[in-house]
């Protein structure tokens, strides 16, 4: 049995569980024929055994722990102080908040192994191994934690904060730079201010609003939306495959020279429709390029 069928045969007998407990049961075996590579499918799907009887289980044991409250081990930490944050993450949802203190708190459901915290040279290391692989599906397994930063209000040098499943969301901190990516989530940053800002997903809406960049404002996703807002200059960067780009710039339009291009939607510059790409020209110290292969595009300045 190929990948495919296997996966369509054990998505169809999973439609009676709630649909983010069964998209992270898909995905945890979807991840499984990842490390295995293309070359084993079908040894993988046998070890597996028929996907009805393995749907059954995944079933039996989301009933048993709906009963079940599960419980969450928290970290609660108020940390020496940092200027940088390096977190590599599998399956977290992290929220970074300007407030009066210095604080972490960090819950996990007790099946998962917690990440490793470390602060060294001024810099936040957050690191989360990957998780073994078990034969069966663990309720709770696929749920992500939750990493909750709090910061006072000061300047730092650089957030970078990657994962693979999870949304990203930070608030009102300034700094130089900050990159924040993910491969199954939201990327939101808002009210931050720095010389470069990047937000990246491969499938999930990424939203740099109401902020200050200097140098460099960077949006990119596959499947989603990329909306970038605020006081933008420098280079300015929007791209998707499938998906809406927006920009909004308190800026007039005689500060950009304007690259815009899309292969299948529309184009509209300050409320006016264009066809498929646009070139605007006016010798300003800023720059935007947009580029979407299915989706539209809308660029609004001094907003």
């Amino acid at each position: 049995m190929t990948r495919r069928e296997f996966m369509n045969r054990l998505e169809d007998c999973l439609t009676c569980i709630e649909r983010g407990e069964r998209e992270a049961a898909l995905r945890y075996y979807e991840e499984y024929f990842d490390d295995a590579g293309p070359d084993k499918e079908a040894e993988v799907a046998a070890s597996f055994g028929s996907p009805e009887a393995l749907a059954r289980e995944i079933i039996a044991q989301s009933e048993c722990g709906a009963r079940t409250e599960q419980a969450s081990a928290s970290f609660n930490r108020s940390p020496e102080e940092f200027h940088s944050i390096r977190a590599d993450l599998i399956n977290a949802n992290v929220t970074l908040t300007r407030g009066n203190e210095w604080r972490i708190d960090i819950s996990y459901p007790d099946e998962r192994i917690k990440p490793e915290i470390s602060i060294s040279n001024g810099v936040l290391r957050i690191d989360e191994e990957r998780r073994p692989f078990n034969r069966f599906f663990r309720h709770g397994g696929w749920k992500p934690g939750r990493i909750d930063i709090v910061v006072p209000d000061a300047k730092f040098s650089s957030f970078h904060i990657s994962g693979v499943n999870g949304a990203t969301r930070v608030t009102g901190i300034t700094l130089e730079t900050i990159l924040c990516n993910t491969v199954n989530g939201a990327v939101e940053l808002e009210g931050v201010s720095a010389d470069t800002i990047h937000g990246g997903s491969v499938n999930g809406d990424v939203s740099i609003t109401n902020c200050r960049v200097l140098r460099k404002c960077k949006g990119d996703t596959v499947n989603g939306t990329v909306t970038l807002a605020g006081e933008l200059r420098g280079e300015i960067i929007a791209d998707a495959v499938n998906g809406t780009l927006r920009i909004a710039t308190r800026l007039p339009v005689t500060e950009y020279n304007v690259d815009v291009s899309t292969l299948s939607g529309s184009v509209r510059v300050d409320g006016e429709k264009y066809r498929k790409e646009v070139h605007i020209v006016r010798g300003g110290a800023n720059r935007i390029k947009v580029g979407a292969v299915n989706g539209s595009v809308s660029i609004d300045f001094g907003v």
